[in-house]
């Protein structure tokens, strides 16, 4: 196996707020297969935008990076509160208050709200609405059938595991994605939406041993062996395609049941994509330039500013055709735009086709571009 392939695997510690559930790739896989899920009377519009909305579903992930209320809407530290734990949002915020929410995660009572602003918007008919609250409700019931977003060990950092975060989720699915099939399972009305979230959270929790287990299932009985990927697709593998099968059953079935709750009301099958504003990266403009001057992230940087670098790292790793090595940045105090100054890639490139890369990557992120030619 490539060893920059193994190191892109076993990934360095991440903080709560950094963990990108099932990351770029797996948000799109379960938005995508969500959209074959559905009835056709609902299916013509998802369908018609579906494009746009494997956009919008990560989006979630990158407000992350300036926005510090966003981190605690995609996990729940189940250590971190009493057995009995209310299942309804109202419930929640009156018996805890905010603080303790956002300190321990609320991911199944934020997404009851986002659920309930997804029925309003059915309602108005706000086309572009439905698609950002769409993309929304898909990320975060996607998480929850993360296991570990439930809870306070989720990177193994408390244990031995450290990194099974990345290696379970993102990693696998973005190396393997043949080992995890799809098994086609049709939307289905829920009757009560807090019950639901809260049986998918149960089954997550349920299975968080297993998913440690796993991990030291790919670690050869002898330490010098190191980690074995071949392991870890076979270990991990079953019990990564299950959840995420199960997700994109969720997602379809939550936006179906939003829209019968709404009235069951007349989507048009049209492309809105155009009437749905892109998210601007918060530091300004970032221009990405293809050259030959190389500097390395200062460490003093804020930690905000190093952690979207990493997952533009990430991405440009693992989302594009050029398997970059490393990713070189530039930022002065003259000029605040950052900027990708050199690509080392794991075999010869040329210019364009890393250029290409770079505007691939800005269809996610919806900056600005700018390329030196």
């Amino acid at each position: 196996m490539n060893r920059l392939l193994l190191i892109a695997f076993f990934l360095l510690p991440m903080t709560a707020g950094e963990c990108l559930g099932w990351g770029l790739t797996g948000h799109k896989l379960v938005t995508d297969r969500a959209v074959r899920l559905l009835p056709t009377e609902l299916q013509d519009f998802y369908w018609a935008n579906r494009h746009v909305l494997a956009d919008l579903c990560v989006h979630p992930d990158l407000r992350k990076d300036w926005d510090r209320a966003e981190g605690p809407k995609h996990y729940i530290d189940l250590e971190g509160y009493p057995d009995d734990l209310p299942q309804r949002r109202e419930d929640a915020i009156r018996r805890f208050g905010m603080d303790k929410l956002t300190d321990s995660g609320w991911v199944p009572w934020n997404t009851q709200e986002v659920y309930q602003n997804l029925v309003s918007a059915m309602r108005r008919k706000d086309y572009p609405d439905i698609l950002r609250l769409s993309g929304d409700l898909s990320h975060y019931v996607a998480d929850l059938h993360v296991p570990l977003h439930t809870t306070v060990n989720y990177d193994g950092q408390l244990t031995t595991d450290t990194g099974v975060h990345a290696r379970f989720e993102s990693r696998l699915v973005d190396l393997f994605p043949d080992a995890l099939p799809f098994e086609p399972k049709p939307a289905a009305r829920i009757q009560d939406v807090p019950t639901r979230l809260w049986a998918i959270l149960l089954a997550s929790t349920t299975a968080v041993d297993d998913v440690f287990e796993s991990d030291r299932r790919s670690t050869g009985a002898d330490p010098a062996d190191g980690y074995s990927i071949a392991k870890a697709r076979q270990n991990f593998g079953p019990l990564a395609a299950r959840r995420l099968n199960d997700a994109a059953h969720e997602v379809a079935s939550f936006w179906y049941t939003a829209w019968v709750e709404a009235g069951r009301p007349k989507l048009p099958w049209a492309d809105f994509s155009a009437l749905v504003k892109p998210k601007t990266y918060p530091y300004g403009e970032l221009l990405f330039y293809a050259g030959r001057y190389t500097q390395e992230i200062p460490p003093d940087w804020p930690l905000i500013v190093r952690d979207a670098f990493r997952r533009i790292e990430d991405y440009l790793r693992l989302a594009t055709p050029v398997r970059v090595a490393k990713v070189h940045w530039s930022q002065t105090a003259r000029d605040p735009a950052l900027r990708v100054t050199a690509l080392e890639t794991t075999a010869p490139v040329d210019e364009k086709a890393c250029v290409q890369a770079l505007r691939r990557l800005l269809v996610e992120v919806k900056v600005k571009f700018s390329a030196e030619e």
